[in-house]
């Protein structure tokens, strides 16, 4: 949607969402962002609320063969 906050994070894309529970999402954002070192995708935080927890990391393409590698 339009005007929603999109963050970055090196290769990373956070989708924030609405600014409800705003403070909330970058709180869990802080938790989850050192595993995602070395990743390259987007994090969608936009249906995130305290009631529905999951978090949906979307992997871009050359993230997925990188790790078809290892």
């Amino acid at each position: 949607m339009e005007n929603e906050p999109v963050l970055t994070y090196g290769t990373v894309k956070v989708s924030m969402g609405s600014l409800e529970f705003l403070t909330q999402k970058v709180e869990r954002l802080a938790k989850i962002k050192p595993q995602l070192q070395g990743m390259e995708g987007t994090l969608h935080l936009e249906n995130w609320t305290e009631e529905t927890t999951n978090i949906v990391f979307d992997k871009t393409e050359s993230s997925k063969k990188d790790n078809k590698k290892s």
